[in-house]
């Protein structure tokens, strides 16, 4: 029973160590391409009442990114684009890791 025990830790810690993992595991970047004059901020709506909460800021002609955002699957709403102001440029379809989102 203890060398099954033995096998079993060495196997997990074997793939563990390899990187194989599931698609989706852990949290994925989302990037913003700023094809304007003007410094944007992606956003999410979180909490109660909702507010919004930074995730990237961009400079004009600029991409930004931040890594572990969201994951893979599934993908999520409640994001939109702002200018510095805060005012709200445009709402966004739900998101998942690896979003790579234009504007305009």
């Amino acid at each position: 029973m203890n060398r099954l025990i033995s096998i079993s830790v060495c196997l997990v810690a074997a793939l563990t160590i390899a990187g194989c993992e599931a698609e989706g595991w852990g949290l994925q970047p989302v990037s913003v391409q700023n094809n304007t004059d003007q410094t944007i901020i992606l956003r999410r709506m979180q909490g109660t009442p909702p507010s919004p909460s930074p995730i990237v800021t961009v400079a004009p002609h600029e991409t930004g990114t931040r890594a572990d955002v969201l994951p893979t699957r599934p993908c999520y709403g409640g994001f939109d684009l702002a200018d510095t102001s805060g005012r709200k440029l445009r709402e966004l379809s739900p998101l998942c890791g690896n979003a790579v989102v234009v504007y305009p």
